[in-house]
């Protein structure tokens, strides 16, 4: 149990994608873990599913990462229970593919900044003085491919912020390394498990089109994001500082439709 005597808080880890498989592995390899959500219920139930299957302590609490303010009681709700936080997953996003960027109404920009930078933000800077007083912490920022490429079509807002918060995790190496603190970001492609917040946003017409530029030919699974941050988070991690990692099934290599360019071929 790697991560025994850790305690991890990972946003919107309720739900059925990234943040609820990550949860699940933490707590696999020992670490206490808080399941935070904007659904109180929900954070309950799983946090109780998870206590109760890997025989490790949990705490869920009601989070809606839009309002920025409630980052500081959430933190100090954890510290009254559990002393601090040693390990932080910044998982919670929301997007948004309906504009054009000079189209982009302001209180949209400000509500996907919120949730994707500023909430992270103010997280990170709430987390560190108990990471530096134990010399010992870690932070792994839940990104995105999409600022690798300049965006996708309609969500520059989201990528803008996802970029900030690549350039974040880069800022608190630099300046927390020598307090035994890492960051990195992981910057998942499109995972399809949760394909109802994908189909939310864009038609299942989209998802066949950005499948056909994956070098695999297939979406990825919260399990395989998960399985890269319990990485970071281990002391086998202990010299990986300041990387953004990308997990995408190669969609960040770009080049024509895959399936296009096979087809010909009879491998």
């Amino acid at each position: 149990m790697i991560l025994n005597g850790h305690v991890a808080l990972v946003t919107a880890a309720a739900g059925a994608g990234i943040g609820r498989a990550v949860a699940r592995r933490l707590a696999a390899e020992g670490a206490a873990v808080v399941v935070t959500d904007r659904h109180e219920g929900r954070s309950v139930s799983v946090a109780a599913d998870i206590a109760a299957e890997f025989g490790v302590e949990t705490l869920a609490l009601p989070f809606d990462v839009t309002d920025t303010g409630r980052a500081a009681q959430v933190v100090d709700l954890v510290t009254e229970r559990f002393g601090g936080i040693d390990i932080l997953v910044n998982n919670a996003a929301i997007n948004t593919m309906e504009h054009l960027l000079h189209e982009v109404p302001p209180e949209t920009f400000d509500r996907l900044w919120a949730a994707n930078y500023r909430t992270p933000h103010e997280l990170v800077v709430l987390t560190l003085p108990y990471m530096v007083h134990r010399r010992w912490g870690v932070i792994v920022n839940i990104t995105s491919t999409a600022p690798f490429v300049g965006a996708g079509y309609f969500e520059s807002p989201y990528a803008i912020a996802k970029g900030a918060l690549h350039q974040l995790s880069r800022a608190v190496a630099v300046e927390y390394s020598r307090y035994g603190v890492r960051s990195n970001a992981v910057a998942p492609g499109a995972i399809w498990n949760e394909r109802d917040s994908l189909l939310g946003l864009m038609p299942q017409a989209y998802w066949d089109d950005v499948l056909a530029f994956i070098p695999q030919q297939r979406f990825g699974t919260p399990e395989e994001i998960s399985g890269v941050v319990s990485f970071l988070c281990s002391e086998d991690a202990a010299y990986v500082q300041g990387n953004v990692i990308q997990v995408g099934g190669g969609i960040n290599l770009g080049g024509p439709p895959q399936q296009a360019r096979f087809e010909a071929k009879d491998l």
